[in-house]
């Protein structure tokens, strides 16, 4: 409810809020759901399909210029739609905005995001999985891709927008509260990290092309601090196989300990 809560008390209250219940076999949430009675709320039952494809059933039926996809474990800060919404009516050459995550539960602390970069975003995942997006991309074509079922299903997302030449938009300011606890797929996600690197090549080829790496680090490399450079390095060092050169592993050691 906490998710929910944290909508309802925005700023900006020109919105609804479409709740999917994946299947859930738990009778307390079903109950709960079934009893559901919010403001602006209301609940999709569905058979079980997934993230990726409760995302995309979403957004389908969303009626809204602009949609925000929020976890049940997370809650956004009041402020957070008034000031996307502003941004994006503002630049309409902009197709999402983002902001920075606070961690919460298990890690508690502040991420400063890294601001939106084409070239960075082939190696590693920039924006907050909860942006304020425009719906006209989800019209474009642009869908969460379920055969990213093991995580990194908003990175695979970004780069179907970089296709389209669609560009992202960092608001530094703490938007998304993000629960940390147990074992997530954020986690399994970097344990399959290497599959799942692959798999976004196989998704998203044009982009991985020589030629099409070349051309987007002539354009955007310059615009990378120090510090997204060296995230890069670091990300393209642990996307090799050669499990024990000591420079690989340490970058491994790096990657799971977050500090790159």
């Amino acid at each position: 409810m906490e998710a929910i809560d944290s909508v309802l008390k925005q700023t900006y209250q020109d919105f609804e809020i479409l709740v999917i219940n994946d299947g859930s076999t738990d009778p307390a949430t079903n109950e709960l759901l079934k009893n559901l009675n919010l403001p602006k709320t209301r609940v999709i039952w569905q058979n079980n399909q997934g993230l990726s494809a409760s995302r995309n059933n979403g957004i389908a039926l969303a009626q809204g210029e602009y949609y925000l996809p929020l976890d049940a474990d997370d809650f956004i800060e009041p402020y957070m739609l008034e000031q996307c919404v502003k941004y994006l009516d503002e630049h309409q050459e902009i197709a999402f905005v983002y902001g920075d995550t606070r961690f919460f539960g298990n890690i508690n602390m502040e991420y400063k995001t890294f601001p939106y970069n084409a070239y960075q975003l082939l190696y590693t995942n920039i924006p907050s999985v909860s942006s304020v997006i425009r719906k006209k991309v989800f019209d474009d074509g642009c869908r969460y891709n379920s055969n990213m079922k093991y995580g990194y299903e908003d990175w695979d997302f970004w780069q179907s927008l970089l296709e389209k030449g669609y560009t992202g938009q960092l608001i530094p300011q703490i938007f998304l509260n993000y629960r940390r606890h147990g074992r997530s797929m954020a986690k399994e996600a970097i344990e399959k990290h290497l599959f799942l690197c692959e798999q976004l090549k196989k998704n998203h080829p044009a982009l991985y092309t020589k030629e099409k790496i070349k051309q987007l680090k002539k354009e955007w490399y310059g615009r990378l601090s120090a510090k997204a450079k060296y995230k890069i390095f670091i990300r393209k060092l642990l996307n090799q196989r050669t499990k024990y050169n000591p420079i690989i592993l340490l970058a491994q050691y790096l990657y799971n300990k977050k500090i790159v």
